[in-house]
């Protein structure tokens, strides 16, 4: 809590005891307002932040009539409590709209210089820190003016870790160093001692190990002494953090976090508490003595168990996974990842504001989520007693892709856009599909055919990195050389590794269409080209990509010879198009006419030249339901989603763009069957870009989409587009993977056999 909001607390705490004693029974609203506020100071020193919300919310309603700035303290008060749960937005409404207009209404410059010392940290958090500066410093102005210095220091410490953030230290240690200096001089330990934690912070940030040192050493020295509460357990913590970071011995350490511990007992503070016995925990398992780590790991999960807090939860789960694991109790390893899995699919449903740092934010995908995922399904696949632990490790991975494309994409109901997931199994007859899992010392493979069975391959001796090399270099020989057969060996390579230990299966039960759920490494090559040393694997099988059959619509195709019809291609471009190097396709205008003479007996509408714009497409798409979506352009997928795009006449549409575009159209008569990105690229071998184009047909609202890995020649794109398309006219009843099949196989014994020219086009999504 603010060193503010402390202090106000403290000084109705007092009148509420002096009021309890006079005032009969029942008490006075004033009365109530007082109890309720010093029963939310209670919860808030015990870490319980969830629960203070609603007293302070009745104490503020109590307030309001009659007592004007004990109603602007808890509503202070109520925006920390806020902040501390990370609802950064209702915090803002609430001093916005309320507490700084009483503030200014009653002129009161002492509570004004609080409101806007706590709307500095809120506009902060919400990405507006030229906004956060602003309040801070009139914040600080008022403060010094109405002689109020604890909340003036408090203002340059926010003042500095706004700068911090940003980064500029040099100003953050300035505005430091004044925080510190005031607070000493007012007798102001806890303050001044944030003030050293975060200067240590800064130090350990740029590389000033003996500063920090010193720093923490002092600070060691001061915080035991200090009266236990919630925010001295904080203080330990970050201190133990940066100890850590600074290679402290481990008895030091240790000491810390009992110390830690001996606090959070003290205030009955169960955030603390759990996190106390966590980290010793953590401790011990990094010291390798795992009964004692296993021991205090399940005293945090106990503690935890009482608040809600599934940003411990999962980490403690996640914890004793692991020390079950190394015990060698693999299937209480299992349930103790499961439940890990649980708690972060509960700490993803809580709504996140934007830049929030709060305290319930999201673990990071790559570093703590995929592993997770991954280690639960290589538990489930090394039990693999059955088909349900089978099926089970099928569902994470699944789950793990989900989760993968919305961490992407930045968007929570990317997965749900389909409504109800379909099951794996609800496939089509002759159609399997294929999980790679790739782990740090093998590869798995998945296989999920007809009528619920799943076949399981082990393939030992291959390394996540000898994997990763060999699809790098694959992808390097096919993108940029045509004439060679240097792809062959790398394409034969994985081929074996991939599809060689479930040929036979396949074979027996007669498959003819295969789909696979690539691991991100694989989704920057096209499996067509996988090569068994006489044919590629696309002569044997239709192909399809998908991110997850449960995140895919695999219904029967609703393109006909009828079905409505907008192309666009880029035949012009501005001259700021130009400069950024785009340039009109060749070819643009003859892949125009030929969708014509394709669609000819349909509505079919086609922007090009200078209608070829957003606001065209828009307008378009607005105006009847389209079945196929036809875009003959650049197209970039990137790392990053902000760069990713395709270029029109005279702008760049992002995915989030195309994605409104297309939901324009969605809740019409019909859902977008196709969308066609006939000329786009990935970044070369960068597997976040590959993973946004496998995510295109979920994200855009289309059952499927048609791509390229890499920009294909105009000719071959015309060409293999133009197969694709005359194939589902000739036969209505063929899958769209069955048609781009038969349109890759016509150039095998063309001028441009070599798979540089057809193997990039993938299909992704609905393969039917």
């Amino acid at each position: 809590m603010s060193s503010f909001c402390k202090l106000v607390g403290l000084i109705i705490i007092s009148v509420n005891l002096f009021a309890c004693v006079a005032q009969p029974i029942p008490p006075t609203p004033i009365a109530q307002a007082d109890q309720l506020l010093a029963q939310g100071l209670t919860r808030f020193e015990q870490g319980q932040f969830e629960q203070a919300i609603p007293q302070w919310q009745q104490a503020a309603q109590l307030y309001e009539p009659t007592d004007k700035i004990k109603y602007l303290q808890t509503l202070v008060n109520l925006a920390e409590a806020y902040q501390r749960v990370g609802h950064y937005q209702p915090a803002l409404e609430l001093l916005e709209n309320k507490a700084l207009t009483t503030a200014k209404a009653v002129n009161d410059n002492k509570m004004l210089a609080a409101v806007y010392n706590s709307l500095g940290p809120v506009y902060f958090f919400l990405g507006q820190a030229d906004r956060a500066k602003s309040e801070l410093e009139q914040s600080i102005h008022l403060a010094q003016q109405t002689n109020q210095p604890a909340l003036q220091a408090l203002g340059l410490l926010h003042l500095a870790l706004v700068f911090a953030a940003q980064p500029d230290y040099p100003a953050a240690q300035y505005f430091l160093k004044q925080s510190i200096q005031l607070a000493q001089q007012h007798h102001l330990a806890e303050l001044a001692m944030k003030g050293f934690m975060n200067m240590a912070w800064i130090a350990v940030k740029t590389g000033d190990k003996a500063f920090a040192q010193t720093q923490l050493t002092s600070l060691w020295q001061q915080l035991p002494q200090q009266p236990d509460n919630h925010e001295k357990a904080y203080l330990l913590f970050k201190l133990y953090e940066f100890a850590q970071q600074l290679g402290w011995q481990s008895a030091q350490l240790q000491t810390i976090l009992e110390t830690a511990l001996t606090t959070a007992k003290t205030i009955d503070d169960h955030y603390m508490l759990s996190q106390a016995f966590g980290e010793l925990g953590h401790l011990y398992e990094q010291q390798q003595q795992t009964p004692l780590a296993l021991q205090y790991t399940q005293q945090a999960r106990l503690a935890v168990q009482s608040i809600y807090a599934p940003q411990l939860l999962y980490r403690w789960h996640w914890q004793a996974g692991r020390l079950l694991k190394t015990q060698g109790d693999i299937d209480q390893a299992i349930q103790a990842y499961q439940q890990t899995q649980a708690a972060i699919d509960e700490l993803r449903t809580i709504p996140q504001e934007p830049n929030s740092g709060c305290p319930t934010a999201r673990p990071d995908f790559n570093t703590i989520i995929k592993p997770i995922f991954l280690e639960l399904a290589d538990l489930l696949l090394q039990r693999s007693r059955d088909q349900a632990d089978k099926l089970a490790a099928r569902q994470v991975i699944e789950s793990l892709k989900a989760t993968e494309l919305q961490d992407y994409f930045q968007d929570d109901c990317l997965t749900q856009l389909w409504g109800k997931p379909r099951q794996i199994d609800e496939i089509a007859p002759q159609t399997a599909v294929i999980y790679p899992i790739v782990f740090a010392q093998r590869l798995e493979l998945l296989l999920s055919l007809p009528h619920h069975e799943i076949q399981q391959a082990t393939v030992n001796h291959v390394t996540a990195a000898q994997l990763k090399q060999t699809v790098q270099t694959l992808r390097t020989q096919l993108e940029e050389d045509s004439s060679s057969d240097n792809y062959l060996k790398p394409a034969q390579q994985l081929y074996t590794w991939l599809i060689q230990p479930l040929q036979a299966t396949l074979t027996t039960n007669q498959i003819k269409t295969l789909i696979v759920v690539p691991e991100i490494t694989l989704g920057t090559i096209p499996f067509a080209v996988l090569h068994d040393g006489k044919q590629f694997l696309i002569e044997q099988y239709a192909l399809a990509i998908t991110p997850g059959v449960t995140l895919t619509a695999p219904t029967p195709n609703t393109l006909t010879p009828n079905s409505s019809v907008l192309s666009g291609g880029l035949t012009q471009v501005t001259p700021r198009i130009a400069q950024l190097g785009y340039q009109p396709l060749r070819l643009a205008n003859a892949e125009l006419e030929k969708m014509l003479t394709l669609y000819h007996h349909q509505p079919h509408h086609q922007l090009k030249g200078a209608d070829f714009t957003i606001n065209q497409l828009e307008q378009n798409l607005n105006n009847a339901p389209i079945t196929l979506l036809h875009l003959f352009s650049h197209a970039q997928f990137a790392p990053e989603l902000k760069n990713t795009f395709i270029v029109t006449y005279d702008d760049k549409l992002t995915i989030n763009q195309l994605e409104k575009l297309i939901k324009i159209s969605q809740y019409k008569e019909k859902a977008l069957e196709l969308i066609t990105l006939s000329a786009c690229e990935t970044v070369k071998g960068d597997e976040h870009a590959a993973l946004g184009l496998s995510g295109v047909a979920l994200k855009s609202g289309a059952r499927s989409a048609l791509a390229t890995l890499w920009k294909a020649w105009d000719e071959s794109a015309f060409h293999v587009t133009s197969a694709f398309y005359q194939h589902l006219q000739q036969f209505p009843s063929a899958s769209k993977a069955q048609a781009l099949q038969a349109a890759q196989k016509s150039l095998l014994n063309s001028q441009y056999k070599h798979p540089h020219y057809w193997s990039p086009f993938i299909l992704i999504g609905n393969w039917l």
